[in-house]
């Protein structure tokens, strides 16, 4: 497995890959709408360069030339706040690392840069509603790599992750049966994160863990591990890890209020809309979070 390029780009993103399971609700509940990745199933669709004639060597040194170019995208759009700029960039980003992973799939780190790259300008970048057809593809051609590339069981975070993550993206295009299906085998790759890596991409398999206790019990037929006390105490142990996560405060805010600590769930609400989004990555999740967030407060009557 070879070690991302700059690790750091990546570091930036706090919970911005699992940010989709807000989202994720409009599949399974109604609320939001959801976005995010892009790949192909098929070797020639995943590679945008030939590998028949090229010595290893070569390919090796072509993927991390992309890649390398990918990263350079990526750390302009931790430097911008403008949103056609960032659309530029993250589509920058995707395309070269689509052309890296065709070239080195091998390679588990470079194709969660990809994932992660989606996930930002999909679900981050482009407007819910927009795009819905391409995003359809993009998730469902990636998500078909990743079960190509690891198919059953495995022991790399970075799957288990990114699979977790494009199921996520995936979901809101399902009819209920598959939604059903989906849920619980994001729950177990979820719970397989947070066992091997609980810091894995800041903590992000607590929120997501949370996340799917408060929402899964709304699915019907759905029985067994949904707890609303365990969204709570995964919620709790998220933000305490992770404090300047809006994505977190707001999550445990629905959790709270369902369970009827509605003050404190209300505090949390008004500080995810009142306070600044973040610099860098982190910029775009707070940004949709707070959107998401203003429309939760409207539902519920809450100044």
């Amino acid at each position: 497995m070879h070690a991302p390029a700059d690790k750091r780009l990546y570091r930036q993103g706090k919970n911005t890959a699992f940010c989709a399971i807000i989202f994720f609700s409009a599949a399974c509940c109604g609320l939001y709408g959801a976005e995010p990745a892009a790949n192909a199933p098929a070797p020639q669709a995943a590679a945008a360069v030939s590998t028949a004639v090229i010595s290893p060597e070569t390919q090796r040194a072509e993927s991390l030339k992309y890649e390398r170019q990918a990263d350079a995208a990526y750390k302009q759009l931790a430097e911008t706040t403008d949103m056609p700029k960032a659309l530029e960039l993250a589509g920058e980003a995707v395309d070269n690392y689509k052309k890296a992973v065709g070239l080195d799939e091998s390679n588990d780190a470079l194709v969660h840069k990809y994932c992660m790259a989606i996930q930002l300008k999909y679900n981050l970048i482009i407007p819910d509603g927009e795009r819905e057809s391409e995003k359809q593809k993009v998730y469902a051609e990636t998500l078909s790599l990743l079960e190509r590339l690891h198919p059953g069981e495995n022991n790399s975070v970075y799957a288990n992750y990114d699979t977790a993550l494009m199921l996520i993206l995936n979901a809101q295009y399902y009819i209920i049966f598959q939604v059903i299906g989906a849920v619980n085998r994001i729950h177990g790759l979820c719970e397989k994160v947070y066992k091997q890596d609980k810091s894995f991409e800041d903590y992000s398999a607590e929120a997501a863990l949370g996340r799917l206790h408060f929402l899964a019990p709304d699915i019907i037929f759905l029985i067994g591990w949904p707890d609303k006390n365990e969204s709570k105490t995964f919620l709790e142990e998220a933000l305490k890890d992770n404090p300047d996560s809006l994505l977190v405060k707001f999550f445990l805010a629905e959790t709270l209020y369902i369970t009827g600590e509605k003050d404190e769930a209300i505090k949390y609400y008004r500080e995810v809309v009142a306070a600044v989004p973040r610099h860098g990555i982190n910029y775009f999740e707070d940004r949709k979070t707070q959107r998401n967030c203003a429309i939760r407060m409207k539902e519920l009557g809450i100044q």
